[in-house]
Order: C-alpha cells, then sequence, then structure tokens
C-alpha cells in the first residue's frame, strides 16, 4: 500500500495500479469497491466552508449527486479530516503520474470520427458544474480534437 487516508465512514487505499475504497464499518449498502488507476478520471475535492471536505474518485460511470458527502463507499467519497489534505495532494499527484507513465490505448481501434460532439458536451457539462476546471476542460479538449 503506497497510501491510505482514513475520514467519516470510508478509508481511502492507494496500492500501485488501483485505490480501494472501504467503509468503516462493514455494511452491506456501503461495499468495498476497487477501481483500477485506469478508470480513474479525476480525484475532485469538495472543500464547502461549512462542511468537512471530502474527496470523491471519479470514474466515468458515476453519477453525482448532491448527497454523495454522506454516502461514502456508495459514491466513491472519503472525507478528509484535519491533516489529511497534504495526502490528497499526494494521491493526486500519484494519480497524475500514474497516467502519464500509462497512457490509455483503445483496445480495438476505431475509425476517428470527425468531432468527437458528444465527449466535448460531456466535457462542457462537467466544467460547468463545477467537476473539472476550466484549465482541465481546455486540456481535455485539446486532446480531444488533436490539437
Amino acid at each position: 500500500m503506497i497510501l491510505r487516508i482514513t475520514g467519516g465512514t470510508s478509508i481511502l487505499e492507494l496500492y500501485e495500479d488501483q485505490i480501494v475504497l472501504r467503509p468503516t464499518v462493514d455494511s452491506d449498502d456501503r461495499p468495498t469497491k476497487t477501481i483500477p488507476l485506469d478508470q480513474v478520471s479525476m480525484i475532485w475535492v469538495s472543500r464547502s466552508f461549512f462542511r468537512t471536505p471530502y474527496l470523491q474518485v471519479v470514474t466515468p460511470d458515476l453519477v453525482r449527486t448532491k448527497k454523495d458527502a454522506y454516502q461514502g463507499t456508495a459514491a466513491n467519497v472519503v472525507q478528509i479530516m484535519p491533516g489529511n489534505m497534504p495526502k490528497v495532494d499526494q494521491l493526486q499527484q500519484y494519480l497524475a503520474d500514474y497516467k502519464a507513465a500509462h497512457p490509455s490505448a483503445p483496445a480495438d481501434p476505431q475509425p476517428a470520427s470527425p468531432l468527437p460532439v458528444k465527449e466535448l458536451e460531456e466535457l462542457a457539462r462537467l466544467r460547468d458544474r463545477g467537476i473539472l476546471t476550466q484549465e482541465e476542460f481546455d486540456a481535455k479538449k485539446k486532446q480531444l480534437l488533436g490539437l
């Protein structure tokens, strides 16, 4: 294990090529999840003024809601307890380094579509909801457009 972040009802463990999210107490409604790093889109951090900050492991199939902060592993969420923010920064840096060293390649080469309209619309939606920063949006847009 490279890193462990414990907070609230969840524990995040970072391994070489995966993240494991566990509930702090065994529960049927909050399962243990193993997420390969190849499937992690980003680590989103909520720094609300009135609530304990939390991180969310965002994957392409994750449907986010306003109640995610209270869902624990069911929503890939771990609260960030005081003193754990440096660990969150380490987690984000490790993911960025991993993605740079392991660029994802499509399993079967598909003919390129003229414009990735749906992907750009999804990125814009994520940016408008505050999930992506403008810089992340611009970088992904350039990648999709091959610029």
